[in-house]
């Protein structure tokens, strides 16, 4: 239902599905650890947040020690705020409009790999696969939970020009268990350098859309990949101003981009005058 979904959103014109962190606090005016602990709060917050700079996604960006416990024999079960943020997602459901999709980021098995520091007990090849693990059992979660449009698979720090056999079979198992649940699957990566149009691997595991982290206009064409594409754009971007992030956007968007998220969660120093220009800029753009 959840790859259905998306299809529709689409549907009606690309995404802008920005990554919400301490900018809530912001527009809450209260500690955004208060907001993140109280899922009533975060509730309220992300849907006058949607309803504000008029979103058709909503999406809560987690840090990777908030939802996964630094333990190697305790990865598998997330923490308290991931519960915290599962039982906000479902009031979501509740109350949001037909039209407004929810996501979810979670660190790929990459990423997490990095983002934790291997036991001196495990091999590398033991810590990728606890680490791969550790994301089964997230997207278990997620899946059971029958709320959720999409998944964001965050492996923008791994190298985009060379994937292990070992690496892409996690991935593609990764991918088949988003099916099982039929949720889309957006996976984000680093852009690859201008040079580079050959297959690297990760494009004929089919991701619903690949997520690149980049400002550029335009990027290689890899006729292997036949999903959505997006960006995630930095946080220098926004630091741009009004009329450098606007246009840039508008020639992004030229180029048929489906998706416009951040790298990161938004900037607290944007104003909401810009986001919302922004949003308005994607919402008209057919």
């Amino acid at each position: 239902m959840g790859k259905v979904r998306f299809q529709d959103l689409l549907a009606h014109g690309p995404l802008f599905i920005p990554r919400w962190g301490s900018y809530l606090g912001r527009l809450e005016q209260r500690p955004t650890r208060e907001i993140f602990e109280n899922p009533v709060q975060l509730c309220m917050a992300l849907r006058r947040t949607q309803q504000l700079f008029a979103l058709n996604a909503i999406c809560i960006d987690l840090p990777t020690e908030r939802i996964i416990c630094s333990d190697p024999l305790k990865m598998t079960e997330p923490r308290s705020d991931f519960d915290v943020m599962l039982e906000v997602y479902r009031g979501l459901s509740r109350i949001i409009e037909p039209a407004v999709g929810l996501f979810s980021y979670i660190p790929g098995p990459g990423n997490l790999s990095r983002a934790i520091v291997r036991p001196a007990s495990l091999t590398e090849t033991a810590w990728f696969e606890r680490c791969r693990d550790t994301v089964f059992s997230l997207i278990r979660h997620l899946g059971e939970a029958n709320i959720f449009t999409a998944v964001f698979i965050d492996e923008s720090m791994i190298n985009t020009t060379e994937f292990s056999a070992g690496y892409c079979q996690a991935l593609r198992a990764i991918f088949n268990l988003l099916a099982f649940y039929e949720l889309a699957v957006l996976l984000i990566r680093q852009a690859p350098p201008d040079e580079e149009a050959a297959p690297s691997g990760i494009e004929e595991l089919s991701p619903t859309a690949i997520v690149f982290q980049s400002d550029r206009v335009t990027l290689p064409k890899n006729p292997a990949f036949t999903g959505f594409t997006g960006r995630a754009i930095s946080p220098e971007l926004f630091a741009s101003g009004n009329d450098v992030i606007l246009r840039t956007i508008s020639d992004i968007l030229e180029h048929g981009v489906a998706i416009i998220a951040t790298a990161g969660e938004v900037p607290p120093n944007v104003e909401p005058r810009t986001i919302h220009a922004l949003s308005r800029r994607i919402h008209d753009h057919t």
